[in-house]
C-alpha cells in the first residue's frame, strides 16, 4: 500500500513526528499547504500531524478540504502539544472541536508532546506562553516560563508505527 504522511508545524516539532514517522514506515512525508496541497487521492493510507495551539488543530481546514476523498482511506492522526498524553478528555474535546463529524470514527489519533523553545516564539505565541504559565499552578510553571518546554520523544511514535505497519500492508 502506498502511504503519507502529511503535516502542519508552526515551529518544527510536528515536522520532526512527521518525519520520524514517514522514515520508520517507508512514507512520503508532505507539509500541508495552503492551497490544500498534497492532493491524498493517490494514497491507500494517510497518517496525518498537526500541531495544536489554543485548542485547534493546525491540520483541520486541509482535513475538512479533503474530507470526501479521506474518509475512503485507511486513516491515522497525531496531535502534538505540551497536554499530557493521559490528559484524555482535554485530547477529546480538541479531537471533536477540529475533525470533521464524518471523519472521527474512521481516524485513529495519538497524542505527543511538545515542545515550546521561548526564544523561538513570536512575540504573540510568547506573550501567551508567559501569560499561560503565570496562571498555571504547576510547580514548574515557573521555570517552563523561563526556559521552555521539551516532552519530544521519539519513542512514543512505536504504537502508531505498529498499528499503521499492521493495517496497511
Amino acid at each position: 500500500m502506498k502511504g503519507v504522511v502529511v503535516y502542519a508545524s508552526h515551529y518544527g516539532t510536528t515536522r520532526q513526528y512527521a518525519v520520524w514517522v514517514a522514515t520508520e514506515l517507508g512514507f512520503e512525508c508532505i507539509e500541508a499547504g495552503s492551497k490544500g496541497q498534497p492532493d491524498p487521492s493517490g494514497y491507500d493510507c494517510v497518517v496525518m500531524g498537526g500541531s495544536v495551539y489554543a485548542g485547534g488543530w493546525l491540520l483541520r481546514k486541509w482535513a475538512e478540504r479533503h474530507a470526501g476523498v479521506l474518509a475512503q482511506k485507511r486513516l491515522y492522526a497525531f496531535t502534538v502539544s505540551t497536554t499530557p498524553a493521559a490528559k484524555v478528555e482535554e485530547h477529546a474535546a480538541v479531537v471533536k472541536r477540529n475533525v470533521p463529524a464524518a471523519l472521527r470514527e474512521a481516524i485513529r489519533f495519538w497524542h505527543f508532546g511538545g515542545a515550546i523553545d521561548v526564544g523561538r516564539l513570536r512575540f504573540f505565541h510568547r506573550l501567551m506562553f508567559r501569560m499561560v504559565m503565570s496562571l498555571s499552578k504547576s510547580p514548574d510553571a515557573r521555570e517552563h516560563k523561563r526556559r521552555g518546554i521539551d516532552n519530544v520523544r521519539r519513542d512514543d511514535i512505536r504504537p502508531l508505527i505498529d498499528t499503521v505497519r499492521s493495517e496497511c500492508r
